[in-house]
């Protein structure tokens, strides 16, 4: 699906139902410069060997909440 997208990409937002390290690793390769949101779901654990922007969500997550 990504392929189909010729347009410059900033910014990518998904439901928690995508958090995971295949989807965080497939939006990186295809919009490399884009901000990726996507809340973690409620199951999900630090560990490093999980994608640095799933981490990344999972600590701004953690310390601000939800966003309204």
């Amino acid at each position: 699906m990504c392929k189909q997208i010729d347009v410059e990409v900033g910014h990518i937002s998904a439901d928690k139902m995508y958090d995971t390290d295949d989807v965080y690793e497939t939006l990186s390769n295809a919009f490399p410069e884009a901000d990726i949101v996507i809340p973690p779901k409620d199951n999900l654990y630090a560990d490093e060997a999980h994608h640095g922007k799933r981490m990344s969500n999972l600590v701004e997550y953690s310390a601000l909440g939800p966003m309204r």
